[in-house]
């Protein structure tokens, strides 16, 4: 059964957010249940399996550490964790959390804010980003690389993972609807394995990282590859997005 969650943000001089903070992570450990935390605004969430030490030190796992395959301990304090609550009293049908997912994905894409970029904004403001780059100071472009890399390479996965996820909820929706999520579906997958890379160029190719250029220069070439490749995959995320909203129109 679902539980619901609560999420503690912790500042170090707050007393009574760090004591919640601890007491609902031991608790959720207590129980057998981890606890979702986050280390900062630049990586993903990680998770709480366990402490040590009185509760002075936390047992976790993080997908940037060892692929999350191996638990480490953290000693420094997380921006804040998420706990479970009390269960939910139904479960909710895999067509209502499909169509909140399709909602939200359609409202991310269009988003305008003055706060930040999402969305198409996004992507556009990325490719107007690296093209910049051809102007900015070698340091500039060294200091880039990482960021660069690793937006690209959350490009490519998620659109992977859409690609599957619209294929696996298709079959709770009619025939017209799920038809244009599995169009949706197949853009998805032509950006992740045919435009954003290939067969013979993956991501790490396309966006190096610095250490996997191995003292060679992040050439001009390799960026202009970057934006053909962003720029002929950008009308096929319109594309998706509007299957998407067809689906929901005829669902």
């Amino acid at each position: 059964m679902p539980h619901r969650s609560e999420v503690i943000l912790l500042r170090v001089d707050d007393r009574a957010s760090v004591a919640a903070a601890a007491s609902g992570c031991h608790g959720e450990c207590g129980r057998a249940h981890p606890t979702r935390y986050v280390r900062s605004s630049r990586e993903e969430d990680g998770l709480v399996i366990g402490y040590q030490k009185g509760g002075q030190e936390w047992i976790c796992l993080h997908p940037m550490r060892d692929g999350g395959r191996k638990s480490f301990v953290e000693t420094k304090l997380p921006w804040g964790v998420g706990v479970f609550t009390a269960p939910k009293k139904q479960r909710p049908d895999r067509k209502t959390l499909a169509l909140a997912a399709l909602r939200q994905a359609v409202e991310m894409a269009e988003a305008k804010t003055d706060k930040y970029f999402v969305g198409f904004d996004a992507w556009e403001q990325y490719m107007k980003k690296v093209q910049s780059l051809e102007q900015a100071d070698e340091k500039t472009r060294q200091d880039s690389m990482t960021g660069n890399g690793w937006i690209y390479e959350c490009l490519v996965q998620h659109r992977e993972m859409a690609a599957g996820y619209l294929r696996s909820v298709a079959g709770e929706f009619n025939p017209g609807a799920a038809g244009h999520l599995r169009q949706a579906a197949d853009l998805y997958q032509k950006m992740a394995d045919r435009i954003l890379t290939d067969k013979e160029c993956r991501t790490f190719t396309v966006t190096p990282y610095p250490w996997t250029l191995k003292g060679q220069p992040w050439a001009p070439q390799m960026r202009q590859e970057q934006l053909r490749r962003l720029k002929e995959a950008l009308p096929l995320e319109h594309q998706a997005i509007d299957q998407i909203k067809q689906a929901m129109a005829t669902k």
